[in-house]
């Protein structure tokens, strides 16, 4: 009989037709490896089972009593270790993409998973989660499931994460012009030469979102525009939003100049016709 488990060691062989409840000594070959003699007691019936053997080959099998030694059963008689089980399956990581920051969700059907992370980690089960993901996790995560010790061939899902945006600074510059439309806010702290998505509040009204790309300094400069307090002020990339830099950031038109001076009237007062 096979081994219950992969690697384990519950095999038997039975030889049959001997003396009842009689201690036999039995020698044999396990993948041409001598093995032996051992001393074991045949029951009732007449059967000699050799236990604890392992997955190999056993041949050349004798049985040795009174001094007196049987011909060896030749075989070879194989055991076997159980089937390998399929890989998992339905193997998902949701969502994937992911943006930094967030929580990434492993799950997979199968008998004891084993999870392998592409930065190192491991884990069991499913479904399994990782949060507050940074890019150095994404790649191949593999998982493999375990049967009666036997291990599967992995699965595999590769995950994409994009780094979540920051906001560091917002720095407002005013219109030039009452009324005019040439004021503009610098962002900081963004991947240089990129394009991103914004939006922000103006006066608590919602705008964009707009494209504008980064310098190479990453730094994004909004443009166009009027006195206002602009706040709540977000930019995406890759599907990826920032926390909104709060603000507020007030942009005002040039201060109104003082009235004129040294207004005269001459003469003063004046004939008509004159």
């Amino acid at each position: 009989t096979n081994p219950t488990t992969c690697g384990g060691s519950n095999g038997t062989i039975t030889l049959g037709v001997l003396n009842p409840n009689t201690v036999y000594s039995v020698s044999y070959l396990r993948n041409g490896s001598s093995v032996g003699p051992v001393n074991i007691s045949t029951n009732g019936a007449g059967n000699l089972i050799i236990t604890g053997l392992n997955q190999a080959n056993y041949s050349s099998i004798t049985l040795t009593l009174n001094g007196c030694t049987s011909s060896p059963v030749l075989g070879p008689i194989a055991l076997s270790d159980p089937a390998i089980p399929s890989a998992p399956t339905g193997v998902t990581a949701n969502p994937n993409p992911i943006c930094s920051g967030n929580t990434l969700t492993l799950s997979a059907a199968g008998s004891n998973l084993s999870w392998t992370y592409p930065d190192g980690p491991t884990a069991s089960g499913s479904p399994v989660t990782r949060n507050n993901v940074t890019t150095a996790m994404a790649g191949v995560y593999s998982v493999t499931q375990t049967v009666a010790l036997c291990v599967s061939p992995p699965a595999t899902v590769n995950v994409t994460i994009n780094q979540t945006p920051s906001i560091v600074s917002a720095i407002g510059s005013d219109p030039t012009t009452c009324g005019g439309s040439n004021g503009s806010i610098t962002l900081s702290g963004l991947v240089p030469s990129s394009l991103y998505q914004v939006s922000y509040t103006r006066n608590t009204v919602s705008q964009g979102p707009f494209a504008f790309s980064t310098n190479g300094s990453g730094q994004l400069t909004i443009t166009g525009l009027n006195a206002g307090t602009y706040a709540a002020l977000t930019v995406s990339i890759n599907g990826c939003t920032s926390a909104p830099f709060a603000g507020p950031v007030i942009l005002s038109d040039p201060s109104n100049p003082s009235a004129p001076t040294n207004v005269t009237a001459t003469p003063n007062p004046v004939c008509t016709g004159g």
